[in-house]
């Protein structure tokens, strides 16, 4: 009963907001046009309430079979799940133009990042016992009101411990205001900003005691809007991101941020990068398998396993990125959160990461404007 009163619910919202147009008949190239009520893909945009007016749109152009009483949309097929998926994530998302863009043309070489350089990077902060505060993990802005950052960063914390706030814009954590350069030419970014969580959102199929630490994925929703500036910026998702042609121009290394902060209490005071080669997962599965009997998923990737050079150089929870490049423009998209791994740059044991790719519906489906 219930699920005819949702089912009834929805219908009514479908003919508000579909059938508000009488536009010409709609073409379904590569979809079907079926009822509305038996499209998943409509079903699942119309669970966030209430729908954005953008979105309202984008369900208006899918209308199809005029002449029926009921509402019908071209609904995608499985060949076109992912140009849904995203279309989806492009309209709570921001573009090319605002994400990926980062500033680092002030010094060349080292691990050091540049003021401004990565800043869609944050910090996630803990509370102590006494009021005493520390950071812990690390994330991902992907929008002016979401970060993205590892389950294990909320719910493998003491239980002594609660999330406190996020860090946006830090690049020193012991200086107030981060400038570089010599007095004259002093190159100074905004204070850091510090907001609270509104709520947490772990993946439903994530398991703290699970050795393969698979679903290794969560979402913070913060108090307050972001506002962008130089210093604080979003992070593309993979959501149309040629892998293969970004490898090849990478010559197959990613890059991985953070301050170093770990379950194991290292850490750097300063923002820092590293360059991680990519490893193929039939190569990286075996390791796991065979040498500690974890079986990892195909949402999960592997990288470094170079000595000197690893996600203990960045924070758990933190970005793995990779260069999207165009014909006009470069910008960088987060294709790994940092999971787990085997110490810290131990050779032949790469570190695990999850597949952010593999989660754009996910994450879909857990944000809201």
């Amino acid at each position: 009963m219930g699920d005819n009163k949702l089912m009834c619910a929805v219908c009514l919202l479908i003919i508000n907001i579909v059938t508000v147009s009488a536009q010409s008949q709609q073409l379904c190239n590569d979809t079907q046009c079926v009822p509305a009520t038996t499209c998943a893909a409509v079903l699942n945009i119309l669970k966030k309430q209430p729908v954005p007016p953008e979105t309202r749109a984008y369900l208006r152009q899918l209308q199809c079979n005029l002449e029926s009483s009921i509402p019908h949309v071209c609904c995608p097929t499985e060949d076109s799940r992912i140009k849904t998926e995203e279309n989806e994530l492009n309209l709570l998302l921001p573009g090319k133009d605002i994400c990926g863009i980062t500033y680092n043309s002030r010094i060349v070489g080292g691990e050091t990042t540049d003021i401004g350089e990565f800043p869609w990077a944050v910090l996630i902060e803990y509370e102590k016992p006494g009021g005493k505060s520390i950071f812990n993990c690390g994330g991902s802005l992907i929008n002016n009101r979401y970060v993205l950052t590892a389950a294990h960063c909320i719910t493998n914390i003491p239980p002594e411990m609660k999330l406190k706030s996020v860090r946006l814009g830090e690049h020193t954590i012991s200086e107030e205001i981060d400038c570089e350069g010599l007095m004259a030419s002093e190159y100074c970014a905004d204070r850091p900003v510090d907001l609270g969580i509104e709520e947490q959102i772990v993946h439903e199929m994530y398991h703290p005691r699970n050795r393969n630490h698979a679903y290794d994925i969560a979402l913070l929703r913060l108090k307050e809007n972001v506002t962008f500036t130089d210093f604080i910026k979003p992070v593309c998702l993979p959501i149309s991101i040629d892998f293969e042609k970004s490898l090849s121009y990478t010559n197959n290394r990613l890059t991985v941020v953070g301050w170093g902060v770990t379950e194991n209490n290292t850490e750097s005071d300063v923002k820092l990068k590293t360059e991680v080669p990519l490893v193929p997962n039939s190569k990286c599965f075996p390791i796991y398998k065979e040498k500690l009997n974890v079986q990892l998923e195909d949402s999960q990737l592997c990288a470094g396993g170079v000595p000197g050079k690893d996600s203990c150089r960045g924070d758990s929870g933190g970005p793995l990125m990779i260069v999207d490049v165009t014909p006009t423009q470069q910008s960088w998209s987060l294709i790994g959160i940092v999971s787990f791994g085997v110490g810290c740059a131990v050779q032949e044991f790469p570190s695990v990461y999850t597949k952010v790719k593999n989660y754009n519906q996910w994450i879909v489906d857990n944000i809201k404007p």
